[in-house]
């Protein structure tokens, strides 16, 4: 059977809910879409990381998963999201092919380089 292209749009929606099933703060987690690749940013919960990674890699239509994250080990170092935005991560070039290669950073990243902007 033909499988049917899933568009960026259709493919962020989709790792939104995956993100709002996955972790105790998806507000705070950007995500980006770009030609089936995602890019996430943000702050992230230690003990949430590799079921989120390995869940949105299970994703049908998802090719790759850049992974931006900020490793927190509690949740007091989260920083508060009001709930009234939705973060979009800016696409990366390095793509990353599995929850293993993601937890480490990005080649070349810098802390602090990663800029969400708001939609």
């Amino acid at each position: 059977m033909e499988q049917q292209k899933v568009t960026d749009p259709q493919l962020t929606t989709r790792v939104r809910s995956i993100i709002e099933e996955q972790v105790s703060h998806p507000r705070t987690i950007a995500v980006n879409v770009e030609s089936g690749t995602v890019t996430l940013g943000g702050p992230v919960l230690a003990s949430e990381l590799a079921d989120l990674l390995a869940a949105i890699e299970a994703e049908p239509g998802v090719k790759g998963v850049l992974n931006h994250l900020e490793v927190h080990e509690s949740v007091d170092e989260i920083p508060e999201q009001d709930g009234s935005e939705t973060l979009t991560a800016e696409p990366a070039h390095h793509a990353i092919s599995s929850a293993e290669d993601a937890l480490a950073p990005a080649p070349g990243a810098e802390e602090g380089a990663f800029q969400p902007e708001t939609i």
